[in-house]
């Protein structure tokens, strides 16, 4: 393990708008989000003044590529919340008890193989608590350097009076000496926590995707949740199968009501009871909510959504089975022309709750996706042409690829009836020939880009060729969503 020496601050170094100039441009060198991710973290370790620009982008939209790198990250704000190395025997039992009994270390923590300090002392030094892959202590300030420290609580029993009073007095003077330095690293971690707004470095977190950890448990949830802050605005759950309601509710809670964009999907365990919490909690600031294969959601969700929702302008449903009419009818009456986007998809809708729902959403409707089924057809489709002019996006899919069709001139009518549409995707539900293209290009002139699936008819050969003619419309060979 390497460890490298503590920089001290001096006036060479740059003032703090250079320092903030600098960081800004590295988005634009590391296009990865790793990549730029490891390099804050190197950064970070010059000094004080660089750690202090560099931090806040470095936990803002953390990348946590595996379900360890999730735990070791967890333990990391836990840690860090508590202030720098050498807080005491008792807060250390008390945080390994927290975390189940792992072996845990103080102050710093990891990100690819660069190691990131959590703290700057008085003295402008590192704290240098060596985290060895987010978990076991090593090097000074830690547990171990603490228990040098301890004396040894078993005396002979044949020891003298005088003896014993003689250590008794020293351990007396060390233990004033260790709370001594506790109180003071106590106070400057203060200091820091204040100036950032009252957390540790779990509240500089502003975009939690979890979205590629199948298995990330409602324990480790909910033990990260007690670090984060209202800075919390995106939360990602897709495809974690043991999130239970408890662990949501509690990443909500701690999130004081700030998030604006929540994606939930494929989880048998979650249930309107989180959901409806997210929509009273986040009633004011929750702008985008993507659900997608929640099979114990109900209608009560949507109930709840258009009681408290009043911010809410993304709403996307992906095969959400258990949702009926009754809940599209009841948004389109509590919240009319609020929704911008709208995708729906393998729902419980039918022909006789979407018209309503798409007269709710008016005008105000920019970008619809809309899944062709046995119970949702072309009814649908010109219902949102009639009360949606202010159409821009269109996206048309099936179910099952080119069981559920229209026809050409359906497809037309709704396009021209749209006279603010300039993306239209197609996925399945029109069996488009050349010439068809080229009567949508003549038709729809305000039309910029047409996607449709590739087949015998629509070719790269083909691609190239129309759109070497040079005209408004750009014809694009897309695999669908």
């Amino acid at each position: 393990m390497l460890l490298v020496s503590s920089p001290v601050l001096t006036s060479s170094n740059p003032p703090p708008e250079i320092i903030s100039a600098i960081l800004s441009k590295l988005p634009k060198v590391h296009r990865d989000p790793y990549s730029l991710q490891r390099t804050l973290a190197s950064i970070s370790l010059l000094n004080k003044n660089w750690y202090s620009a560099s931090v806040q982008t470095l936990y803002d939209a953390p990348v946590l590529r595996s379900l360890d790198a999730c735990k070791k990250f967890v333990r990391t704000v836990g840690l860090a919340r508590g202030g720098g190395g050498g807080s005491g025997r008792r807060e250390a039992e008390s945080r390994r008890e927290a975390v189940k009994g792992e072996e845990i270390g103080w102050g710093d923590y990891e990100i690819g193989s660069d190691w990131v300090p959590a703290r700057w002392n008085e003295s402008m030094n590192l704290q240098w608590t060596v985290l060895d892959q987010w978990g076991n202590t090593a090097g000074n300030g830690g547990e171990e350097a603490e228990d040098q420290n301890v004396p040894d609580e078993e005396e002979e029993e044949d020891e003298d009076e005088e003896v014993e009073m003689d250590k008794a007095k020293d351990r007396a003077e060390e233990v004033s000496r260790r709370d001594g330095a506790t109180t003071s690293a106590a106070a400057a971690g203060s200091r820091w926590d204040s100036e950032r707004g009252g957390g540790g470095l779990g509240s500089y977190v502003r975009v939690l995707d979890l979205s590629g950890l199948r298995f990330v448990s409602t324990f480790e949830l909910k033990a990260l949740a007690q670090h984060l802050g209202p800075r919390l605005r995106h939360l990602d759950l897709r495809n974690c199968f043991q999130v239970t309601d408890s662990a949501v509710s509690s990443l909500i809670t701690h999130s004081h009501g700030a998030l604006t964009h929540i994606s939930i999907g494929d989880n048998l365990h979650l249930t309107d009871t989180s959901l409806t919490h997210l929509a009273r909690t986040c009633s004011a600031t929750l702008k985008s909510l993507h659900l997608q294969r929640l099979p114990r959601v109900t209608n009560e969700t949507i109930y709840a959504l258009a009681r408290h929702a009043h911010a809410l302008v993304d709403l996307q449903l992906i095969q959400m089975r258990s949702l009926t009419d009754k809940a599209a009818t009841r948004w389109a009456r509590k919240r009319p022309g609020q929704l911008t986007t709208l995708s729906l998809s393998r729902c419980g809708f039918t022909n006789e709750g979407v018209p309503a729902l798409a007269k709710g959403c008016g005008e105000g409707l920019k970008c619809l996706s809309l899944a062709m089924s046995h119970s949702l057809t072309e009814t649908s489709l010109f219902a949102f042409a009639r009360w949606c002019k202010g159409l821009e996006r269109v996206t048309i899919s099936s179910t099952d690829v080119r069981e559920y069709s229209i026809t050409i001139t359906d497809l037309l009518f709704i396009a021209q009836s749209l006279p603010a549409l300039t993306h239209l995707c197609i996925y399945g539900s029109v069996d488009l020939t050349r010439q068809d293209v080229y009567d949508i290009a003549r038709a729809v002139p305000q039309l910029t880009v047409l996607k449709v699936l590739p087949d015998d008819e629509m070719t790269e050969v083909f691609e190239m060729e129309f759109n070497a003619a040079g005209g408004p419309l750009r014809l694009v060979l897309d695999v669908g969503e």
